[in-house]
């Protein structure tokens, strides 16, 4: 019987380990959130938190001065959109020191999913029950200066 002699493809070899290697990095990037995208995340869920605890101090501290919020009402009585409503900062102050006085904003959780994070930007959507059974989707767009998130931007409507 005659022996085989096998012979051992190292470049074979390290191209299987490279690839395991890198499997498993996109598997921790995916599956643990870095500082940053905690940080973005926390920021907008602070967009709704403003509103719902009537909380005027958190616009200050989480939306930027020259923050707008542009969108569309949905009347569900008349079965219809309402026209464009836009707000600055000022705006969006004063509106959420008023939205939830009565606190018929329910307990509901706020789903956030963050889209993208780049170097300075950021996108995350949030969907929200502002009202009992009617629900928001804002895309909350978020921008980094001075190694500080803030709420640049938000584009929303009701959900249909």
């Amino acid at each position: 019987m005659q022996k085989k002699n096998y012979t051992h493809d190292t470049s074979l070899s390290l191209s299987i380990v490279t690839f395991v290697e890198n499997i498993l990095i996109m598997t921790h990037t995916l599956t643990k959130p870095s500082t940053e995208e905690k940080t973005v995340i926390a920021v907008a869920k602070n967009y709704v938190k403003a509103f719902k605890e009537v909380d005027t101090a958190l616009v200050d501290t989480y939306f930027s001065p020259q923050c707008t919020k542009l969108g569309y009402f949905y009347d569900f009585e008349e079965d219809k959109w309402m026209d464009k409503a836009m707000h600055n900062f000022k705006e969006i102050k004063d509106w959420c020191a008023i939205f939830n006085v009565k606190k018929q904003m329910p307990d509901t959780g706020v789903q956030i999913e963050l889209l993208d994070l780049q170097d300075k930007i950021a996108i995350v959507k949030v969907e929200a029950e502002w009202v009992p059974n009617k629900w928001g989707c804002d895309y909350v767009l978020l921008t980094k200066d001075a190694d500080k998130w803030l709420i640049q931007s938000i584009i929303w409507q009701s959900m249909v």
